[in-house]
């Protein structure tokens, strides 16, 4: 416990302090989530602390957007994927820009942190209701996560990270956008989660079940 501890405390310190903003810029939209841009020391922390599993992120929203959902969507069945929705946050500081840090635990969870304005939530949930190794960082387990500048367009997922499991000893691994334009993909390897978000017009109680 004492261990979490310290992890959430690290990030939120670089949520907070450590991490660059991106700049808009004539390639970038209005509404955008990309890799936050950490120095070298930032980074060792994340390492050691996140043991490779942790990643942040910067956002940049509009004033429509008033929530966020984080999902999971299990691509094992490529043809008939599952979608398992995680947790979700209302936008109450209205700030328009933010930033989000996932990690997955070794416990199965998947946990965000996601600062907007001077506050920061936290959220959390067990994965063994997809899979209780999902988390499992074994031979023959990919973790990959969203590497460049995504457009934020409301109710469009947004894929954050990917989650690939195979037995076989060919295999290839694709940037986290691919899957989200090829679902195809996904049936090369023996079981694959997507975890994305989504923005909302709306707040979370006024979203349909």
């Amino acid at each position: 416990m004492k261990k979490y501890f310290v992890i959430y405390l690290i990030i939120a310190v670089m949520l907070l302090n450590g991490c660059s903003v991106e700049v808009k810029t004539e390639n970038n939209p209005d509404m955008f989530i990309s890799p936050a841009e950490l120095n070298e020391t930032e980074q060792k922390i994340l390492n050691l602390v996140g043991e490779g599993k942790t990643k942040i992120f910067n956002f940049s929203i509009n004033e429509d957007v008033k929530s966020m959902k984080f999902k999971v969507t299990d691509y094992s069945d490529a043809d008939n994927p599952k979608v398992v929705d995680l947790f979700g946050f209302n936008n109450e500081s209205g700030s328009l820009k933010g930033r989000l840090s996932v990690s997955f635990s070794n416990e199965n969870e998947i946990k965000v942190a996601v600062e907007t304005g001077d506050s920061t939530i936290h959220g959390s949930s067990r994965t063994d209701k997809i899979d209780e190794n999902i988390a499992d960082k074994s031979s023959g387990t990919s973790l990959c996560y969203l590497h460049d500048s995504y457009e934020i367009s409301i109710e469009k997922p947004v894929p954050l990270a990917v989650i690939l499991k195979t037995d076989s000893d060919v295999r290839s691994t694709y940037f986290v956008e691919n899957y989200i334009s090829n679902p195809n993909l996904f049936k090369q390897y023996d079981n694959s989660y997507l975890l994305t978000v989504t923005f909302y017009d709306k707040h979370l109680n006024e979203l349909p079940d």
